[in-house]
């Protein structure tokens, strides 16, 4: 009997342990937008870099951008797409 209740305790404290979880405090997220090309056939590194600043700071305070993409999707129209690092809301 006493070794049952020696497993059955060390089970339960076991299944206690597993059911607690941390989430990560950070996230990786990605958002893309079109933007139309300047007169050099091309988005301006100034309108991608206005749209990845709307990105992080409308995402977090703590948002950090980790990689842009910039795809021709149609004449004069590209897909910009960010990678970023945001908080992971709790």
């Amino acid at each position: 009997m006493k070794k049952f209740l020696i497993v059955a305790l060390f089970l339960s404290a076991a299944g206690a342990y597993a059911d607690i979880v941390i989430p990560p405090q950070f996230e990786t997220k990605v958002k893309c937008t079109t933007l139309t090309g300047d007169r050099t056939g091309k988005p301006s590194d100034e309108a991608i870099t206005k749209w990845i600043a709307k990105v992080e700071s409308a995402e977090s305070l703590s948002a950090e951008t980790k990689s842009v993409s910039v795809s021709a999707v149609g004449k004069n129209k590209f897909l910009v797409c960010a990678t970023y690092k945001a908080e992971n809301p709790q």
